[in-house]
């Protein structure tokens, strides 16, 4: 039985999560959201790539 109930569980936060990413992946937010998620990944990479260039002139 309690096998039964994890099991529902998992379907159902599943089921949940499936549809919170379909909202925010397919609604104008979503394309918002994506685009910042970018913009912060390309900031990310290029902090990286001048520190790691800064240390290998050193």
């Amino acid at each position: 039985m309690n096998e039964r109930k994890n099991k529902q569980l998992y379907f159902l936060a599943g089921a949940v999560l499936g549809g919170l990413s379909t909202y925010y992946l397919t609604t104008p937010q979503g394309k918002k959201l994506r685009q910042n998620i970018a913009n912060k990944t390309n900031e990310v990479a290029n902090t990286v790539t001048e520190k790691h260039l800064r240390q290998q002139i050193r």
